[in-house]
């Protein structure tokens, strides 16, 4: 019998191993290695541009982390009772039903090939050490693996509020194996990811974004035709102030408000002296149609190029689209219309009438659609949000919620000027303040995947129209691929 039961586990592990590190030997479909691939700066941008490009896919930033899988949940969507919506049982939480599994399984899998692929660079950058582009090479490399630890850990770790810092959470993979990596502690986890970035900043310091600002060109030739010219357009990679951002980022997560609000700060104040990414202006949006920058994208301290950002989105937002299965549309006379035109919001919001949020319309992506292809023309229409400028605004106002309301409320009041809405007053309690913050947020981010998280981070109900939904672990925490939990059922 003991004979028996051993096969049987030596089985289920050997089932178990081979399934959970199927993700580990998955690469993008441009990326091969040849030995010769990495004795050149070239080789190396070519798999950081592989790395960005399947980034990009609808898997992860082209849809489901930005408008798609994560904007459902945050309950922007009117998705009401349609049956056959692709997101109903989503837009339900029910993380059992099989679609739903293997979108978010798809997450995992995503996230964490990419920083196999990250950690490729890694092991072999060293091999042009001597090269003019070595920092940037690997300061960008180590603030991507950074960055998509954190944000695995938003999706697939614990509330860190009610669960706190020594709960398990999820791997941190530092080196490129086939065996798959025990789960960390929270803490254990976030230092890693500290470890990363201020190792990456280091590296960065001398980034270009710096003199030359988010749009800069560095080099010469034609950016558009390769994603993988590493001084232009540094706002569209990893770059110096997004490493600075998400050590702001990390410490919010991490619960340690006061680092976090001085890490925003830090960042706010080198900005405003650099001018390498700045608020948007009114003339950004006021100018002709086709140039509008409607997503504010001047704002990104690191953006992503989709470049098939049209073909994603027609299916959901195209104004002419009937199709119940794809169409969606903003939840907006039960729910949206409120945020926007009562309370703390108003008519004149530039993201209201740019984004033209009503029942049956969002454009806020429509110029993709509508110019097709010009890229080189109309970048902006091309990229999404990864980081932008008012997340510091905001880290900074939550840091000051409970000591300081006053000053909370004057930096919301810096992006309301911004988005041609009036200033609330400074004269507000902590709770008063909080709200006018999470009103804020939750104007800001629709299309963009914030919401979710920062609901799970406050470890706050998501408030939706047709009642809110409570706050838990079985909301916020998604559920790890199955073979996942099994290997590591001892950690």
């Amino acid at each position: 019998m003991k004979k028996i039961i051993y096969v049987l586990v030596l089985s289920l592990i050997t089932i178990t191993l081979n399934s959970c590190s199927k993700w580990l030997d998955i690469k993008p479909d441009d990326q091969i290695y040849p030995e010769e691939k990495f004795n050149s700066s070239e080789g190396f941008q070519q798999t950081l541009s592989g790395i960005y490009n399947y980034m990009s896919s609808p898997t992860l930033y082209g849809r489901e982390l930005e408008y798609g899988f994560l904007d459902i949940l945050a309950g922007y969507w009117n998705i009401g009772s349609y049956n056959t919506h692709r997101y109903y049982n989503d837009n339900n939480y029910d993380y059992t039903n099989t679609i739903v599994k293997d979108r978010i399984d798809s997450v995992w899998i995503g996230l964490y090939s990419s920083i196999r692929q990250v950690n490729i660079v890694l092991e072999n950058v060293d091999n042009i050490k001597n090269d003019v582009d070595y920092n940037i090479i690997k300061g960008e490399a180590l603030g991507l693996r950074g960055f998509l630890h954190l944000e695995l850990f938003k999706l697939f770790g614990p509330i860190v509020k009610t669960q706190g810092l020594q709960t398990i959470s999820i791997p941190y993979y530092t080196q490129v194996t086939k065996v798959p990596n025990p789960f960390l502690i929270s803490k254990v986890f976030l230092d890693q990811v500290e470890n990363d970035l201020q190792a990456a900043a280091i590296l960065l310091k001398d980034d270009p974004i710096i003199k030359l600002g988010r749009a800069g060109n560095g080099n010469d030739g034609d950016f558009f035709s390769n994603y993988n010219y590493l001084l232009d357009r540094r706002g569209v990679r990893m770059n110096y102030y997004a490493v600075k951002s998400l050590l702001a980022r990390k410490s919010l997560w991490e619960g340690d408000l006061q680092s976090a609000g001085a890490r925003a700060q830090e960042v706010i104040s080198e900005l405003a002296t650099s001018k390498a990414i700045t608020l948007i202006e009114k003339a950004n949006i006021e100018n002709n149609y086709a140039s509008k920058d409607k997503r504010f994208s001047i704002e990104n301290i690191l953006g992503l190029f989709v470049n098939k950002h049209n073909l994603y989105t027609r299916r959901s937002f195209e104004v002419t689209n009937s199709d119940l299965y794809t169409r969606l549309a903003p939840q907006y006379n039960q729910f949206l219309s409120k945020l926007y035109t009562e309370g703390t919001g108003n008519t004149n919001d530039y993201r209201l009438n740019n984004w033209n949020i009503s029942t049956d319309y969002f454009s806020k992506f429509n110029l993709a659609v509508e110019y097709p292809g010009d890229i080189v023309t109309y970048p902006q229409h091309y990229e999404v949000q990864l980081i932008n400028l008012p997340e510091l605004y905001f880290i900074v106002s939550e840091a000051n919620l409970t000591n300081n309301p006053k000053l909370s409320v004057e930096y919301i009041n810096k992006i309301r000027a911004v988005r041609n809405i009036p200033e609330l007053s400074t004269q507000a309690d902590s709770n008063t303040a909080f709200s006018y913050l999470m009103d804020e947020i939750r104007r800001e981010y629709i299309g963009e995947g914030m919401l979710f998280t920062y609901y799970k981070r406050w470890n706050s109900d998501i408030i939706r129209y047709d009642g809110n939904k409570p706050a838990s672990p079985g909301v916020f925490v998604l559920p790890k691929p199955a073979e996942e939990d099994l290997f590591n059922i001892s950690n």
